[in-house]
């Protein structure tokens, strides 16, 4: 009884520090840049959709040259470049090297899509957008379908946690669901 307590207590306590290790990770990727120089002609963006600015942020990025080509994966079935721009307040056109994936309802699928549209452009580096608080999943998942591209993750603060995260049930209950799902893909692909 006192062995299998002494272990509760153990992964209880694991779970908190690699919590809070994950809380302070997440927060250092805002004010990180993405490093290194890469050639545009073989660097795509790439804007995972489920938050607010990520659109807006990588079109930033393609207007300044970073990539070739943007992609928009998880867009809803249906929704054109217009109603896109028009939902996000930014300007997109017809014309711009912007490509919508329609395939993707998960973050798996957001990694499968990229994987897709990277080899069909032969991208070597991906910028890869997403909220701040989704970097580690994302990464873990994009990691696995593409080892051999070059992915540099670009942080975007789209409002739904806090920075005193811990003042605010809603935003610890984000982060701890998000923190969740991390480790069930880390042990997944562990694992694997």
């Amino acid at each position: 009884m006192k062995i299998a307590l002494g272990c509760l207590i153990a992964l209880i306590l694991c779970w908190f520090v690699g919590f809070f290790w994950f809380t302070h990770a997440v927060f250092a990727y805002i004010h990180a840049q993405p490093q290194g120089v890469s050639v545009p002609s073989e660097s795509g963006i790439a804007v995972l959709t489920g938050g607010r600015n990520r659109i807006a942020q990588g079109l930033e990025l393609l207007e300044q040259g970073k990539g070739r080509r943007l992609l928009i994966s998880g867009v809803q079935s249906g929704v054109r470049l217009d109603e896109i721009a028009e939902n996000e307040g930014i300007h997109l056109y017809d014309d711009m090297p912007v490509d919508l994936g329609y395939e993707a309802t998960t973050t798996e699928g957001n990694a499968k899509e990229i994987m897709a549209w990277a080899e069909k452009y032969k991208l070597k580096t991906i910028y890869a957008v997403t909220s701040f608080y989704h970097i580690p999943r994302s990464r873990s998942e994009l990691l696995h379908y593409m080892p051999q591209r070059d992915i540099r993750f670009v942080a975007v603060n789209s409002g739904y946690v806090r920075k005193h995260w811990w003042r605010h049930l809603g935003s610890f209950k984000f982060l701890t669901a998000e923190y969740a799902k991390f480790l069930v893909v880390s042990v997944q692909y562990w694992f694997s």
